[in-house]
């Protein structure tokens, strides 16, 4: 079944380009100070297709999908990194000269 009206299911993330305006940095410095950019509401990006903003309320949804996205991916490297760990150590690999354990004696 179809959904037929109302708000999306669930939030895609959005395809994004540089804002030409501020080169991605978020920022303009007209001549003395720095203001927040205009163009991207300080987002660093616009959108791919038209280049226009995202609604602030759409920046925070993409923020959020792309911080989830960053802790997911740090979470699985974690995850390879400590089995990695675990595989070394079930090797019998030691602390001395070719992996031997020294014994003290």
């Amino acid at each position: 079944m179809k959904k037929r009206s109302g708000p999306a299911l669930s939030f895609k993330k959005a395809s994004l380009k540089r804002c030409p305006e501020c080169k991605g940095s978020r920022i303009i410095k007209p001549m003395f100070h720095q203001m927040i950019c205009a163009r991207c509401n300080g987002l660093g990006g616009v959108d791919l297709e038209t280049g226009d903003a995202l609604s602030p309320d759409n920046v925070i949804i993409q923020l959020h999908i792309r911080e989830m996205e960053k802790s997911e991916s740090e979470r699985r490297l974690a995850r390879q990194l400590a089995d990695m760990r675990r595989d070394d150590e079930s090797a019998g690999r030691g602390y001395g000269p070719g992996g031997a354990r020294y014994h003290g004696d």
